[in-house]
């Protein structure tokens, strides 16, 4: 993010603007002075384009979206989970029940879109799509379908054909990176019983690792850090897997694993060797470990959230909790120094924030909000 960090922090944060724009936990994209947020109002779902400084909508466009909700996952409402993809002057979205769109950043245009009922016996995972798609050269790789059926597919980024496909898992609730590995490109991602890579040029599968979690909600997009892909999962430690090629094939070996914290539904962030992350121990608490080696360096006092989404901002992680509390704390090895703290919400912040200019916009249950940060 390009957000300058205050010389002297303020009590309380200004709003600049705060616009309704329906459900969900989408999470805010910023682009060339728009803000883009994908929601639902009734039986739709909704693209809105907003002007980034006032909050003002520039466009926005529905679309059917009928989508019942798991009970298991009724306290996070029927809205969209998955954030837009802005890349080559068209947003990419995907909504809760699978539906792909394609765009335009500017004026709103729908380019194309896919649907893909009667192609799988479910178009979505249990508890909805939270997948966000990603974009590779010009193609645009989501995991379309749903629970025990799906694909990693990708399609061209203009057009919106098929380019290829892999059908070995449904998808997960975590999300697709890109990692450089000895020099080989990969798509690597966790899906519904496993962890994948595959060539992100023609769907190869290069290697799968098993990998499963208590009632299948694999949900924390892998992170890849000093040739160490770093996961974990619900009830599950955090590890940390070594690639590497035989003669043959690829790897993906246990390196180290810390069995005394779990990563349930939140991305760790790394600097300078180290890693921090929001485990669910202690009713959630702020960790640090050595990605090289996975071992703990301090911890945070517990009771802190379910939930947190967590991003770099110079020295300082950025978390923003589901209970709209934003923390910035030292990106240091040296314990848990909190330099600010804000109050954001009153209603659920499930959704990553963004960091763009000095505009924090953070996404609550039905709204979406500019805050101001002084330089």
């Amino acid at each position: 993010p390009d957000l300058s960090l205050p010389q002297q922090w303020p009590e309380r944060l200004e709003r600049s603007w705060r616009v309704e724009v329906g459900l969900g936990h989408s999470s805010p994209v910023a682009a060339d002075g728009l803000v883009y947020v994908l929601s639902r109002e009734g039986e739709q779902e909704v693209i809105r384009a907003l002007d980034l400084r006032q909050g003002r909508q520039v466009w926005g466009q529905a679309y059917d979206a009928p989508y019942e909700v798991n009970s298991a996952a009724a306290a996070h409402g029927p809205g969209p989970k998955s954030t837009p993809l802005v890349a080559g002057g068209r947003v990419y979205t995907l909504g809760i029940s699978g539906i792909l769109c394609a765009w335009d950043a500017q004026n709103g245009e729908r380019a194309w879109q896919h649907v893909f009922a009667g192609e799988f016996e479910h178009t979505s995972p249990l508890y909805g799509t939270a997948m966000s798609p990603l974009a590779f050269e010009d193609l645009v790789i989501a995991h379309v379908g749903g629970h025990d059926g799906g694909a990693i597919a990708a399609f061209d980024a203009a057009t919106g054909k098929r380019q290829w496909e892999w059908r070995g898992d449904g998808p997960a609730y975590a999300s697709p990176i890109l990692a450089s590995v000895r020099n080989r490109q990969m798509l690597i991602t966790q899906t519904q019983r496993h962890i994948v890579a595959l060539d992100p040029a023609n769907g190869r599968l290069l290697w799968q690792r098993e990998f499963t979690t208590e009632y299948e909600q694999n949900c924390v997009t892998p992170l890849f850090a000093h040739e160490l892909l770093v996961v974990s999962g619900y009830n599950r430690p955090v590890e940390a897997l070594s690639l590497s090629r035989n003669e043959r094939r690829w790897e993906a070996s246990p390196a180290w694993e810390n069995a005394d914290l779990s990563f349930y539904m939140s991305t760790p962030v790394e600097r300078d060797g180290l890693l921090f992350g929001f485990a669910a121990n202690q009713a959630g608490t702020f960790v640090c470990l050595e990605v090289k080696t996975g071992k703990q360096l301090w911890a945070s006092p517990g009771r802190q959230g379910e939930n947190a989404a967590l991003a770099l901002i110079g020295s300082l992680v950025a978390a923003l909790t589901n209970e709209g509390r934003l923390v910035f704390f030292a990106a240091s090895r040296e314990g848990y120094q909190v330099a600010a703290e804000y109050t954001l919400a009153d209603s659920p912040t499930w959704a990553s924030p963004a960091f763009v200019g000095q505009t924090v916009l953070v996404k609550d249950e039905t709204g979406l909000a500019g805050w101001r940060l002084p330089q």
